[in-house]
C-alpha cells in the first residue's frame, strides 16, 4: 500500500508536467486512482464465483450486451457494486492530502475544505460533518 502523501507528490509531478494541476480533471485522476483498487477489492471475490454460463447462455438464446448485462450481470453483482460504490467514496472522502495537492480554489473538495477549516477556524460545522463519518 502506497502512503497518500507519497502518491499525491507524485500525481502533482505528473499533473503539473501536464498542466493539469487545479483542474478538475486533476481532481477526479486523483481521486479515481484511489478509489478504483479499493472497488477492485471488493469486486473481485464477487466476479471470481460469478457463473458466466447464465451469460453465454442468454447470448446463445439472443441477448445482446447490455440485456445481459442489465438482466444477469448487475442483479447478480448490486451488492457488490453497491459496496464498492461506497468503499470508493468513502476512501475518496478520507483522502484531504490528494485534494490539498491537487485541487485549486475553485475545484476545492470536501475533504480539502474540512482540512483548511479544521486549521483554521474553530467551527461546529465540521464537528456535525464527521458524525455523518
Amino acid at each position: 500500500v502506497t502512503p497518500g502523501i507519497l502518491l499525491a507528490i507524485g500525481l502533482f509531478f505528473v499533473l503539473a508536467a501536464q498542466r493539469l494541476v487545479g483542474t478538475l480533471f486533476g481532481v477526479l485522476v486523483g481521486h479515481v486512482v484511489l478509489a478504483v483498487p479499493v472497488a477492485c477489492i471488493v469486486l473481485l471475490p464477487a466476479l471470481a464465483r460469478f457463473d458466466w454460463n447464465q451469460v453465454q447462455a442468454a447470448r446463445s438464446l439472443g441477448a445482446d450486451w447490455a440485456r445481459a448485462i442489465g438482466g444477469i450481470i448487475v442483479p447478480q453483482l448490486r451488492l457488490s457494486l453497491l459496496s464498492a460504490t461506497l468503499m470508493a467514496f468513502l476512501t475518496s472522502l478520507d483522502e484531504s492530502v490528494i485534494s490539498i495537492f491537487v485541487a485549486s480554489g475553485r475545484n476545492s473538495t470536501m475533504p480539502k475544505l474540512m482540512f483548511l477549516s479544521l486549521r483554521d477556524q474553530t467551527d461546529p460545522t465540521i464537528a456535525a460533518i464527521s458524525t455523518l463519518w
